[in-house]
């Protein structure tokens, strides 16, 4: 096998382009920043190194240390999942839950937990459902520690904030972030109706006996299929309002097809719900039988946002549960295409991202870039000790 093709040589590069890289500046992003970098190194040391943290590893959670404890202090402005606080604490949480590098004590663990829950019941309050700059994204830290207690006033405060349709299924409508100034509800796993159905389907976890969420989720299940438009290439549209238009949508986690099916499987698997699990393999094999044109479906790097990897991903998430061959198939396929990027001479281990705006740029990011990469590589070739770093995805 050329080396080039070979996952477990381009994971190896990935590794050690990252550790050696020129490290700019800390920046406290989660999916685009040094946070990524941290989260690569540390589930790659934990994995392949023996569960020995390397110096990069020890380094990054000291930063991360730095960042949160002054943050905190200073109340600094990027208070966001995507970029700011409550990613670093979903970071500094997972690590502790997952390797023996660390361990949060008990009062700086409440003092977090306080920290996350009173912002998240303001955003849902306000009607800023988002993971990356609302109220789930706050929640994630919680989520992370398991602490049921303080969920059920966030259940009930997201809830309030529901309406019913016509067809008495649940909406959660919000402000557009396409500068429209208009109200309007979204449907994918960055904004939307996915997002907080894997948000209650996490809930179920920690709530066992709650009486009403399989109610809930069939009633954001049904609002979500409603939209399905089966004579598109693309299934369902990234949002729905007054004025949009059903157009064919590209492929990716954020937006569409891809991380509606990944919501809906997550729920058929944790309910036991033969109907969801029907429903989500259905997607996928729309997208592996019909969405198979790279540049049709948006596909120009291998990024997991919108690009090969993010699509190799949810196929491998989805065949390790069901063992369904189609999917096995498919897994392989789209982690030959996420390969077939790395061939770019000043890349980052070969790899390039592609920026609306810049072209071709050199990304360590988990969204864009190679740490997202590597992490996809190695669930791909250790699937039975590495998977759940996505749930920062709200993929597991």
């Amino acid at each position: 096998m050329d080396s080039k093709n070979n996952p477990q040589i381009l994971l190896d590069r990935i590794y050690r382009t990252v550790i050696t890289s020129h490290k700019a500046p800390f920046t406290p992003s989660l999916f685009d920043g040094s946070l990524s970098e941290t989260l690569f190194v540390t589930c790659f040391d934990y994995i392949c190194n023996n569960e020995e943290a390397s110096e990069t590893t020890i380094s990054g959670i000291s930063n991360l240390f730095n960042y949160l404890q002054e943050s905190l202090q200073n109340r600094g402005v990027f208070h966001t999942f995507y970029s700011g606080t409550y990613g670093a604490l979903w970071l500094l949480k997972y690590i502790e839950k997952q390797t023996n590098f660390i361990e949060i004590d008990e009062e700086t663990n409440s003092i977090f937990s306080n920290y996350c829950l009173k912002s998240a019941i303001t955003n849902f309050k306000e009607g800023h459902f988002d993971l990356f700059i609302g109220g789930i994204g706050n929640s994630m830290y919680l989520l992370e520690a398991g602490e049921a207690e303080n969920f059920s006033y966030i259940e009930n405060t997201l809830y309030r904030n529901a309406i019913k349709n016509s067809k008495g299924n649940l909406v959660w409508l919000s402000q557009l972030l396409d500068g429209s100034n208009e109200r309007g509800e979204y449907l994918g796993l960055a904004h939307g109706a996915a997002s907080i159905l894997v948000f209650y389907t996490s809930l179920s976890k920690l709530q066992k006996n709650h009486p009403d969420l399989e109610d809930i989720w069939d009633k954001i299940i049904k609002n979500i299929l409603s939209h399905k438009r089966g004579n598109n290439i693309a299934l369902f549209p990234s949002q729905v309002s007054k004025n949009s238009q059903y157009q064919n949508e590209r492929l990716a986690w954020c937006h569409g097809d891809l991380g509606i099916a990944a919501a809906i499987f997550n729920a058929g698997v944790n309910f036991t719900n033969e109907e969801w699990l029907t429903e989500a393999y259905d997607i996928l094999h729309h997208i592996y039988i019909k969405r198979t044109n790279l540049e049709e479906n948006g596909i120009y790097d291998a990024n997991i946002c919108h690009g090969a990897a993010g699509v190799a991903h949810i196929f491998n998430k989805v065949y390790q549960y069901s063992k369904i061959p189609e999917f096995k198939a498919a897994t392989d396929l789209w982690i030959e295409h996420t390969l077939s990027f790395a061939k770019y001479e000043d890349g980052l281990a070969g790899f390039k991202t592609y920026d609306n705006e810049k072209g071709l740029v050199n990304s360590t990011g988990l969204l864009t870039g190679i740490s997202g990469i590597g992490l996809v590589l190695l669930s791909y070739l250790y699937p039975e000790t590495v998977n759940t770093w996505d749930r920062c995805l709200l993929l597991s």
